[in-house]
């Protein structure tokens, strides 16, 4: 009887196959020279900062690209 209410609870377990999931936020890029509404004459020179940020990496593993 135990080896069966064993071998019951073995097949339940066994029947999932989620497996182990990796979670990998999103990272944020976020312009901090200019705030929205300022004005920016046209031919003109403008130079852009911002950061970049990222949970599950390093700042030195990020390599961003701006459009």
């Amino acid at each position: 009887m135990k080896q069966n209410l064993f071998l019951f609870a073995l097949l339940v377990s066994c029947t999932t196959d989620d497996g182990i999931k990796a979670f990998n936020s999103n990272p944020e890029g976020t312009i901090t020279s200019h705030a929205n509404g300022d004005t920016v004459l046209p031919e003109t020179p403008i130079t852009f900062r911002g950061s970049v940020s990222d949970p599950n990496h390093d700042t030195t593993d990020l390599i961003a690209y701006w459009y």
